[in-house]
Protein backbone atom coordinates (compact mmCIF):
# COMPACT_ATOMS: atom_id res chain seq x y z
CA UNK A 1 0.00 0.00 0.00
CA UNK A 2 1.26 3.36 -1.02
CA UNK A 3 0.45 7.23 0.71
CA UNK A 4 -0.66 8.97 -2.68
CA UNK A 5 -1.89 12.20 -0.92
CA UNK A 6 -2.22 14.40 2.90
CA UNK A 7 -4.97 16.63 2.38
CA UNK A 8 -6.09 18.66 5.91
CA UNK A 9 -8.95 20.61 6.36
CA UNK A 10 -9.26 21.87 10.00
CA UNK A 11 -9.80 18.97 12.38
CA UNK A 12 -9.58 16.73 9.24
CA UNK A 13 -7.01 14.33 7.83
CA UNK A 14 -7.49 12.99 4.57
CA UNK A 15 -5.11 10.28 3.55
CA UNK A 16 -5.02 8.53 0.15
CA UNK A 17 -3.48 5.06 -0.66
CA UNK A 18 -3.18 2.92 -3.21
CA UNK A 19 -3.39 -0.99 -2.25
CA UNK A 20 -1.12 -3.46 -3.65
CA UNK A 21 -3.46 -4.36 -5.84
CA UNK A 22 -7.37 -3.86 -6.67
CA UNK A 23 -9.48 -5.60 -5.04
CA UNK A 24 -12.77 -7.43 -5.29
CA UNK A 25 -15.91 -7.51 -3.03
CA UNK A 26 -14.63 -10.72 -0.98
CA UNK A 27 -11.30 -8.75 -0.27
CA UNK A 28 -13.30 -5.25 0.79
CA UNK A 29 -15.27 -7.05 2.89
CA UNK A 30 -12.50 -8.77 5.03
CA UNK A 31 -11.07 -5.33 5.23
CA UNK A 32 -14.41 -4.03 6.56
CA UNK A 33 -14.21 -7.43 8.94
CA UNK A 34 -10.35 -7.03 10.01
CA UNK A 35 -10.88 -3.48 11.37
CA UNK A 36 -14.07 -4.12 13.02
CA UNK A 37 -12.30 -6.92 14.80
CA UNK A 38 -9.01 -6.03 15.34
CA UNK A 39 -9.36 -1.81 15.96
CA UNK A 40 -12.73 -0.87 16.41
CA UNK A 41 -13.69 -4.24 19.43
CA UNK A 42 -13.03 -1.81 22.04
CA UNK A 43 -16.06 0.96 21.22
CA UNK A 44 -17.65 -1.08 18.71
CA UNK A 45 -17.92 0.64 14.91
CA UNK A 46 -20.24 3.90 14.41
CA UNK A 47 -21.77 3.12 10.84
CA UNK A 48 -21.07 1.31 8.10
CA UNK A 49 -22.69 2.05 4.23
CA UNK A 50 -22.98 0.52 0.90
CA UNK A 51 -23.45 2.19 -2.45
CA UNK A 52 -23.07 1.07 -5.86
CA UNK A 53 -21.56 4.02 -7.34
CA UNK A 54 -19.46 7.19 -6.24
CA UNK A 55 -21.64 10.46 -5.10
CA UNK A 56 -24.76 8.60 -4.88
CA UNK A 57 -26.53 8.01 -1.40
CA UNK A 58 -25.04 4.91 0.31
CA UNK A 59 -27.42 2.46 2.73
CA UNK A 60 -26.70 2.10 5.90
CA UNK A 61 -26.08 -1.61 7.22
CA UNK A 62 -24.89 -0.91 10.47
CA UNK A 63 -28.06 -2.83 12.17
CA UNK A 64 -28.17 -5.54 9.68
CA UNK A 65 -24.39 -5.94 10.59
CA UNK A 66 -24.96 -5.56 14.47
CA UNK A 67 -28.10 -7.90 14.36
CA UNK A 68 -25.51 -10.59 13.00
CA UNK A 69 -22.97 -9.86 15.98
CA UNK A 70 -20.84 -7.95 13.70
CA UNK A 71 -20.09 -10.96 11.74
CA UNK A 72 -20.48 -9.17 8.15
CA UNK A 73 -20.42 -11.82 5.93
CA UNK A 74 -23.32 -13.34 8.03
CA UNK A 75 -25.23 -10.22 6.66
CA UNK A 76 -27.77 -9.38 3.93
CA UNK A 77 -25.84 -6.71 2.36
CA UNK A 78 -22.44 -8.53 2.34
CA UNK A 79 -25.16 -11.70 -0.08
CA UNK A 80 -24.76 -8.63 -2.55
CA UNK A 81 -22.52 -7.14 -4.22
CA UNK A 82 -21.86 -3.20 -3.65
CA UNK A 83 -19.59 -0.66 -5.24
CA UNK A 84 -17.90 0.69 -1.89
CA UNK A 85 -18.28 0.79 1.70
CA UNK A 86 -17.82 3.60 4.30
CA UNK A 87 -16.76 2.09 7.96
CA UNK A 88 -16.80 4.91 11.03
CA UNK A 89 -15.76 4.17 14.22
CA UNK A 90 -13.27 4.61 17.14
CA UNK A 91 -10.12 3.20 16.76
CA UNK A 92 -8.53 1.83 19.44
CA UNK A 93 -5.03 1.73 17.67
CA UNK A 94 -4.91 5.37 16.69
CA UNK A 95 -7.19 6.77 19.48
CA UNK A 96 -8.93 8.98 16.99
CA UNK A 97 -11.94 8.36 15.32
CA UNK A 98 -11.92 7.47 11.95
CA UNK A 99 -13.52 6.33 8.58
CA UNK A 100 -12.40 4.24 6.32
CA UNK A 101 -13.68 4.58 2.57
CA UNK A 102 -13.18 1.31 0.50
CA UNK A 103 -13.86 0.59 -3.37
CA UNK A 104 -15.29 -2.51 -5.07
CA UNK A 105 -12.71 -3.36 -7.95
CA UNK A 106 -10.56 -0.99 -7.22
CA UNK A 107 -7.25 -0.27 -5.55
CA UNK A 108 -8.15 2.95 -4.01
CA UNK A 109 -8.50 3.41 0.03
CA UNK A 110 -9.11 6.53 1.82
CA UNK A 111 -8.36 7.05 5.72
CA UNK A 112 -9.89 9.67 7.17
CA UNK A 113 -8.96 10.59 10.78
CA UNK A 114 -10.73 13.35 13.29
CA UNK A 115 -8.32 15.75 15.45
CA UNK A 116 -4.92 13.12 14.75
CA UNK A 117 -2.96 16.05 16.63
CA UNK A 118 -1.72 13.21 19.22
CA UNK A 119 -0.51 11.42 16.63
CA UNK A 120 0.42 13.55 13.99
CA UNK A 121 3.62 14.50 15.71
CA UNK A 122 4.94 10.90 14.02
CA UNK A 123 4.57 11.90 10.83
CA UNK A 124 3.10 9.35 7.81
CA UNK A 125 4.56 6.84 9.34
CA UNK A 126 1.79 6.20 11.95
CA UNK A 127 -0.65 6.21 9.54
CA UNK A 128 1.37 4.28 6.72
CA UNK A 129 2.25 1.42 9.69
CA UNK A 130 -1.75 1.34 10.75
CA UNK A 131 -2.64 1.09 6.78
CA UNK A 132 -0.20 -1.88 5.72
CA UNK A 133 -1.37 -3.61 8.66
CA UNK A 134 -4.92 -3.34 7.97
CA UNK A 135 -4.00 -4.34 4.19
CA UNK A 136 -1.77 -7.13 5.30
CA UNK A 137 -4.13 -8.77 8.18
CA UNK A 138 -7.18 -8.59 5.13
CA UNK A 139 -5.06 -10.46 2.94
CA UNK A 140 -4.80 -12.77 5.28
CA UNK A 141 -8.32 -13.15 6.47
CA UNK A 142 -9.54 -13.56 2.81
CA UNK A 143 -6.99 -16.42 2.41
CA UNK A 144 -8.59 -18.12 5.02
CA UNK A 145 -12.20 -18.04 3.58
CA UNK A 146 -11.55 -18.97 0.66
CA UNK A 147 -11.82 -22.95 -0.42
CA UNK A 148 -8.68 -24.96 -0.84
CA UNK A 149 -7.44 -25.23 -4.32
CA UNK A 150 -7.23 -28.60 -5.75
CA UNK A 151 -4.45 -29.58 -7.68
Amino acid sequence: MQLKDIKKEGIFTTLYYELTWKIGWEQLLSILDVVIRTDFQEKGFQSLAVGMIAGTTPQDVTRDVLANGGDIRRSAFAKGESGYAVLTGYSHLMKVTMRIIVWNQSDRFILQLADDRAIDKDGKHSYDKYADSIEILAHIDYAKKQPAAVF
